[in-house]
């Protein structure tokens, strides 16, 4: 029988939801820090009173955003609110919503929440590589099981049919599987007791 060829749309399925097992309380971990982060600018530039006064000005009086740009220490970063807030014209069109200067306490916070962002994005472009690698120097579904063949239960569950016989090698890499969130073993017992 004839092993399935391993298409690039199912090389970039597996990819991707590979990749949305990956660093997931990190992911959210940061995302809450630039909601924060947001938040202070947002706060900072419009303090309480002048927010009480914005809130009670008729509905799209301002237009209300997700996000604001500011300038930390000359980097200028876009950041997420975690909800829509009312930003004045002339504050959002221009280039940033505020500049602080490198000694400010929202610049040092934002140099640390870049620094391990930078770093996550690193992470996850080191691992998007390795497993890019992995999936095109396989031309099969059987040649994939082989090699890795704790990514066997994954192609069940996108629906990509596999031969199980010949999947009971062990992974060429532990720790890839352990970053992806794939259990080690399931699909070798599985396949064993078959």
């Amino acid at each position: 029988m004839a092993s399935t060829k391993l298409t690039n749309l199912m090389r970039d399925g597996i990819r991707n939801t590979l990749m949305d097992r990956v660093h997931v309380e990190r992911k959210a971990e940061l995302l809450a820090a630039e909601h924060n982060l947001a938040l202070a600018v947002y706060n900072h530039v419009y303090d309480q009173e002048t927010q009480e006064k914005m809130a009670a000005l008729p509905a799209n009086f301002f237009p209300s955003h997700y996000n604001l740009s500011a300038d930390f220490n000359q980097c200028f970063q876009w950041l997420e609110l975690p909800e829509r807030k009312p930003i004045s014209y002339d504050r959002h069109y221009s280039r940033c919503i505020a500049q602080f200067d490198g000694n400010h306490r929202l610049a040092h916070e934002y140099q640390q929440w870049k620094k391990e962002k930078d770093q996550l994005d690193e992470d996850i472009r080191k691992l998007e590589a390795e497993s890019r690698a992995i999936l095109f120097s396989c031309g099969t579904v059987k040649k994939l099981c082989e090699i890795w063949p704790e990514v066997c239960p994954l192609l069940k569950e996108l629906g990509i049919s596999i031969e199980q016989e010949k999947c009971l090698l062990p992974a060429v890499r532990k720790d890839i599987n352990q970053l992806f969130k794939l259990p080690p073993d399931a699909f070798m017992a599985e396949a064993a007791a078959q």
